[in-house]
Order: C-alpha cells, then structure tokens, then sequence
C-alpha cells in the first residue's frame, strides 16, 4: 500500500467527487467531479442491475471505470481511495454504524471499513462512516470539521461552532477537541419546497444574478425572522406581492432572507466563536445574515476557495489512524 498518494472521494447524495492527493502537504494533484450521487447510482443498480450484481459489487465496477479512465491513478494501484459522504448510508456502498458523540477531531474513534475489491478494482478502499448524536445526523461534515480543526489554530478550552451552510445546514459544536454536539437545519430543502412546490412560487422568480442582489430585501428577511412565528413569517412573502411591497426578485432574496435568519436566530450562539465554511452564493448569504444579527465580531470565515482542503485534511487524518494493511479484510464481493 502506497502513503505517498491517497485518493479523495467526497460522495454525497446528488454529487460525486475526486482527487488524488499529495500525503506530504495534501495538494490536490488533479481532480474530477459529476452529479453522479449515491441516489442515482443506487436507482441505477436497483432499475437495471440488481438481478446481475450485489450493491457493493455493482458500485465498485461504476468506481474501477472513474480511476481507469483517469490514467493518473493508473500508475500505482496501490494508492488508496479513501471516501467519506453518503457512500456508507443504506444506499452506499456498504452501511456503516454511525460514529458516536463525542468525536475527537482528529478522527481517532471514526467507524471505518476497509474494502478490497478483489478483481473489480484494483486500489483498497476506506469507507468512513458519519456521526449521529440522540436524534440527529450527519455524514461527512464532520470529516470537513476535522480538517478544519486540523488547518486552524484552535484554543483548546474555548468552544467553536462551525456552520456549514447547504441544503442541510450543520451547526456542529467543537470544544476541547471534540465534536460535542450538532443540529442539522433543512433551510436548502425548504427553500427548494416553498419556492417550486407552494403558493409561495407564484410571488417570486429568481434574479438573473443572485450573488451581489438585492440585500436589502434579503436583511429584511433576515429581520423578519427574529422572534415571529415562522410558518405566519413565510405567508409574508405572498403578501408582500399582493400589496405591491416587493417585485419578486426581490421576494425571492426576502423568502432566502427570511429562512436563513431563522435557521441562526433559533440557534444558541451565546459565548461561542463562531466559524463559517462553505462554498459559492451561500457562504456570502450566511455572513450577509450573521453581520445583520450582528454576530460577526466572533466571526472567522473560511474562505470558499480553501474550503476543499479541510475535507481532504480530514480524511488524511482518519486514513492514518485506520492505514495499517493487515487490518484490511481482503473481502471481495
């Protein structure tokens, strides 16, 4: 097994991505990316191929055609791919129990699998699985708040919330060197339901620019969320084109206003520094928000173009803690 070399594979739900990394400074040498998520793959395998291929099998050949076709991972087939997301969930690869609270960040007590892929593939795989708390979830944002906490220069007995915006936002608690904590808020998702599947639909279109828009009817969504019923807040949007307040491009920024500002006004940010890491339009939104609640003072923002790097870093972390070959299982599916 090669250490010089690992490959990255973030796979979510709707998106899938590689990289083949650089162990001594973790450089990303090259990298690839499609919508091919696990949902699609698994409704593939399910349509078409499950009569043919066991799961795992039949997601192992999808992967041994990406790295053959990438004929920089062709010359070492010892390089491990090591994969973090959705990939351990019930329609990945293979389910994975989740890992438990607390998590040191440097991924030490992670539930981790090692695949083989026999005559399918030839590099041996590391499944790493996510982390659940009583009532919530999550799968791969913790590799990211590993390498985050890894990257930065945390003070041990301080406590650091790191919000990652996307369609499900996570708020997850670092403290000591742990995850603590964490809520996931399905602000995304439910922006996606109120403006394609509502009556809410009727009163906004989306403005040619989104980025650099309209702040001021995004902050006075922003405004409207703190202390209002949010399910009477999110009919405003309908009024507010009924008595002629806003155009609908406007309403569109207000509704995202609206919903992002009752995702961080129902936090607890009290004494808490605060960390924000995304990538694209929402990550300017969410620091848009937090300056309006007033809460950038505690602020650190991880810029979007080095936010790649602390998924890699976490998952160097945990392939090191899991990276001795005579624990691999040799299974072949």
């Amino acid at each position: 097994m090669s250490y010089q070399q690992f490959i990255s594979c973030d796979w979510g739900t709707s998106n899938f991505r590689l990289r083949l990394v650089g162990a001594e400074n973790l450089a990303v040498i090259a990298e690839c990316s499609a919508p091919t998520g696990i949902a699609m793959i698994n409704n593939e395998w399910q349509e078409k191929h499950s009569n043919n291929y066991s799961r795992e099998s039949f997601y192992l050949r999808f992967l041994a055609g990406l790295l053959k076709a990438w004929n920089d991972y062709d010359q070492d087939p010892s390089v491990s791919v090591v994969i973090s997301g959705m990939a351990t969930s019930n329609i990945g690869i293979r389910s994975l129990e989740y890992s438990q609270l607390p998590f040191p960040t440097n991924g030490s007590t992670a539930n981790a699998s090692w695949i083989e892929g026999g005559n399918i593939l030839d590099q041996p795989l590391l499944l790493i699985s996510g982390l659940r708390s009583e009532d919530d979830v999550m799968r791969g944002e913790e590799t990211q708040v590993a390498g985050l906490a890894g990257l930065m220069d945390l003070v041990n007995d301080q406590k650091y919330l790191f919000i990652l915006p996307g369609t499900h936002s996570k708020h997850i608690c670092v403290h000591e060197g742990s995850i603590t904590s964490f809520r996931t808020y399905m602000t995304g998702e439910l922006f996606s339901l109120i403006s394609e599947h509502s009556i809410i639909k009727n009163s906004i279109s989306k403005p040619a620019q989104v980025k650099g828009g309209n702040m001021d009817a995004f902050r006075k969504g922003v405004r409207a969320a703190i202390g209002h019923p949010m399910l009477h807040s999110v009919f405003t949007v309908r009024t507010n084109q009924l008595f002629e307040r806003m155009s609908s491009h406007e309403n569109y920024q207000y509704l995202s206003g609206l919903l992002i500002g009752a995702e961080l006004s129902a936090a607890d940010l009290t004494g808490l520094n605060l960390v924000l890491a995304g990538e694209g339009n929402l990550l300017s939104l969410y620091k848009e928000a937090l300056d309006e609640l007033k809460l950038t003072a505690r602020l650190t923002v991880v810029p979007a173009e080095l936010f790649a790097n602390p998924l890699v870093a976490g998952q160097y972390e945990i392939f090191k803690t899991h990276s001795r070959h005579d624990e691999l299982p040799g299974s072949t599916p």
